[in-house]
C-alpha cells in the first residue's frame, strides 16, 4: 500500500527548548515511533504494526498526562500546544486528551482546555498549510456551542469562509444567520444548481443548498426539488437524499417516500457496501427527519426484508408521521459513518 504523507516540524525540535530535560528521552522515543508508524513499509510488516501501534498509544497516555497537568495557557511552546498542532488526530492521543478533559471537575478549565486545543490546531493549519490537522475535530467531540469563546468561533467561523472545514460546521456552532456566512451559503448554492449535475457536482456546494434549504429559501428549495427527479449518477445518489433529510420538512418527507420505492442501484466494485441503492439512502435520510422512523446506517447492508418493513412503516403512518431537524452535529456524525 502506497501512502502520500505530509509532515510537520520534528516534535523533539518543536521541543527542545520548551520541556525538561528528563522528559526529551521520552518525547524523542514518541517522535521515532511516530515516524516509523507513518514509514510506508511499514505497512508490509504484518501483525508488527498492531504492536508498533500499541506502544505509541502507550506513550501517548503517558505524554498527554504531563502536558494538561503542567499545561500554561500563555506558552505556545508548551507540549500540549505541540500535541495539538502536530499530533491529535493520533487516536491515542485524541483519545487521552478526552479522557482529561471529561475528567475534568473545573467548568472553567474544560472550556479553557478546550478552546486552547482550537486555538493551537488552527495555528499549526495556518503555520503548515495542512488541512490534516483539523480544528474540526474538537466541534465533534464537543459539539455544543456555549464552550467555544468567541475567539475560537472567529478562527473557525474563517476556516468556513476560506472553505477548509465544511459549511455544516456553521450550523454546529450557530453562525448559520451571520451575514457572512449567508453569503458564502449563496455564493456556494450558485454552484448547485440542476444543470451542473452531475458532472459539476460539490459536496460543500449541495450542503449550503441543503442549509438554505432549512431556512426556508425558495430558490435552494427549487434547487433541491430539481435535484430529486434525477438521481442515477452516484454522487446523486449518495448525497442528495440524506441531504433531504437533514432539510427536514414534510415536503422532503414525502419525496423521500417515494424513493423508497424505486429499485435504483449502482455497483461500487472491490467496496463494502457492495452497491448503492436509492431505496437505502431514502431509508437513512428519513430516519434523520421524520419520528419514529426505522435507523439505518449508509454503510451497512439493506436487503429486500429491510425495504419492506420500511415501506410497511410508511403505509402504516403516511396521514399521521411527524418530521424533526436532525442536530447539525449529529447529521455530520451519521454521514461519517
Amino acid at each position: 500500500m502506497k501512502i502520500k504523507l505530509v509532515f510537520v516540524c520534528n516534535l523533539v525540535v518543536c521541543l527542545l527548548f520548551a520541556v525538561a530535560p528528563e522528559d526529551k528521552e521520552r518525547i524523542q522515543k514518541f517522535d521515532a515511533l511516530w515516524n516509523r508508524l507513518c514509514n510506508p513499509e511499514t505497512f508490509s510488516m504484518g501483525d508488527a504494526i498492531f504492536a508498533l501501534n500499541r506502544e505509541l498509544e502507550a506513550e501517548a497516555k503517558i505524554l498527554v498526562r504531563k502536558a494538561i497537568m503542567d499545561i500554561n495557557f500563555d506558552s505556545e511552546e508548551s507540549l500540549l500546544s505541540v500535541f495539538a498542532k502536530n499530533y491529535s488526530l493520533i487516536p491515542g492521543v485524541l483519545q487521552e486528551i478526552r479522557r482529561f478533559i471529561e475528567e475534568e471537575k473545573s467548568e472553567t478549565r474544560k472550556m479553557r482546555l478546550i478552546n486552547f486545543l482550537v486555538s493551537q490546531s488552527y495555528k499549526g493549519m495556518i503555520e503548515r498549510n495542512n488541512s490534516t490537522l483539523k480544528v474540526s475535530v474538537w466541534i465533534d467531540m464537543y459539539p455544543d456551542p456555549n464552550l467555544f469563546f468567541e475567539e475560537s468561533k472567529r478562527l473557525m467561523k474563517e476556516l468556513i469562509l476560506t472553505k477548509r472545514m465544511s459549511v455544516l460546521y456553521a450550523d454546529v456552532l450557530n453562525l448559520s444567520a451571520d451575514n457572512e456566512i449567508q453569503a458564502l451559503l449563496k455564493d456556494l448554492s450558485k454552484k448547485a444548481k440542476y444543470d451542473s449535475f452531475p458532472n459539476g457536482f460539490s459536496r460543500q456546494a449541495w450542503n449550503a443548498t441543503c442549509m438554505l434549504a432549512r431556512q426556508g429559501d425558495k430558490e435552494a428549495l427549487d434547487t433541491v426539488r430539481a435535484a430529486a427527479k434525477d438521481l442515477t449518477d452516484f454522487n446523486l445518489m449518495r448525497f442528495i437524499p440524506v441531504g433531504m433529510g437533514y432539510i427536514g420538512t414534510e415536503e422532503m418527507a414525502l419525496l423521500l417516500f417515494e424513493m423508497l420505492k424505486s429499485d435504483l442501484e449502482k455497483l461500487n466494485g472491490n467496496v463494502f457496501p457492495e452497491k448503492t441503492q436509492l431505496a437505502h439512502e431514502a431509508a437513512v435520510a428519513l430516519f434523520f427527519c421524520v419520528e419514529g422512523f426505522p435507523e439505518y446506517g449508509q454503510w451497512g447492508r439493506f436487503t429486500d426484508a429491510d425495504k419492506a418493513k420500511c415501506l410497511d412503516w410508511v403505509k402504516a403512518n403516511k396521514d399521521s408521521f411527524k418530521v424533526k431537524k436532525i442536530p447539525a452535529n449529529v447529521f455530520l456524525e451519521k454521514i461519517r459513518g
